[in-house]
């Protein structure tokens, strides 16, 4: 799943890593531990495409998603706890539209017009994409992981901001969980937790 080889990444004159090399296959679960300041975040990020290295390759499979929870998260206002978490669906979500918008143009074009075939072609497609990728249960969905990470009902409506670093982290990670990402990268998911 996971192949890091030679890996290299400095900051100014400070090398974080040099010579990494590691490998982790389908299925495994792995715990990276180590002092702080020694290289895990880094690690983490360039895994996830959010640094780039100086040297070296991270190679993980071509139709492999990663997602990553950063340690921190930031900035999360403006919209409810159930908009954030159905942003997740986000690339589905505009899928869906691009079939809608092509429903219409079919509408609108006669059968005997060559762009008729076009769209046609171009509905098909988008079709196949949506039945593979689409879900029609995106906020049932979104509800039962919330709801799996200890917000209620009288949560969803929220806005994020009224909720603590810890709350906001538990959001983050459900929008995570919600794009079913095939890699799951956690820098340090306890942060900012309570003991529950």
């Amino acid at each position: 799943m996971l192949t890091i080889s030679n890996l290299r990444k400095r900051y100014g004159g400070q090398v974080v890593l040099d010579g990494l090399n590691w490998f982790v296959p389908d299925g495994a679960r792995v715990g990276l531990v180590g002092a702080n300041g020694s290289g895990k975040s880094t690690l983490l990020r360039v895994v996830a495409g959010e640094v780039e290295p100086d040297g070296g390759a991270v190679v993980v499979p071509k139709d492999c998603t990663v997602g990553y929870l950063a340690q921190e998260v930031f900035g999360m206002s403006g919209q409810t706890v159930l908009e954030q978490a159905l942003s997740a669906f986000a690339d589905v979500r505009a899928l869906e539209a691009e079939c809608r918008r092509v429903e219409h143009a079919l509408a609108e074009v006669p059968l005997d017009d060559p762009r008729h075939e076009e769209l046609m072609a171009e509905y098909t497609d988008l079709r196949a994409e949506w039945d593979t990728r689409g879900s029609y249960d995106m906020e049932a969905q979104a509800e039962r992981v919330l709801a799996g990470l200890g917000f209620r009902d009288s949560d969803l409506q929220r806005d994020c901001s009224e909720f603590s670093g810890g709350w906001q982290m538990r959001l983050a990670l459900a929008t995570l969980l919600l794009r079913r990402p095939q890699l799951l990268l956690l820098d340090e998911p306890t942060n900012h937790l309570d003991i529950e």
